[in-house]
């Protein structure tokens, strides 16, 4: 396995601003694919679930305020990026995995931004820090 990870949380590697337009975004992904591609990787890890929250459509989490700036927010036009991102990795020859943080709710002083679907919202008794 020769891959890359991915980091959402903060919009450390994609997206690299939570302000970024749909197109944006999708062309970032791209460049992230067409760069491990031509470095020879055979596959990329995407964090998808950086704080109890979702970069794709989820009837369970909100979506990540890291996408759209908004926590509970929806791309704008819509699409999956989880689904994108495979498409394009594939295209490529490469391997993509989801990379999800199962414990973390949130981050230090985040928890008041999130939408009122998140677990921090929905059953804060489960919350520790």
């Amino acid at each position: 396995l020769r891959a890359a990870w991915v980091a959402t949380v903060y919009n450390l590697d994609w997206p690299s601003r939570s302000t970024l337009t749909v197109a944006q975004q999708q062309a970032e992904a791209i460049r992230i694919c067409e760069q491990a591609q031509a470095l020879g990787l055979n596959a990329l890890v995407v964090q998808v679930r950086p704080s109890a929250d979702a970069l794709y459509a989820s009837s369970l989490e909100p979506w990540s305020a890291y996408l759209t700036g908004t926590s509970g927010k929806a791309p704008s036009p819509a699409y999956d990026p989880l689904s994108f991102w495979v498409d394009e990795a594939h295209k490529r020859g490469l391997l993509l995995h989801a990379w999800f943080n199962p414990y973390r709710v949130a981050l230090p002083g985040t928890a008041a931004a999130m939408a009122p679907g998140h677990i921090s919202k929905r059953r804060p008794d489960l919350v520790r820090t």
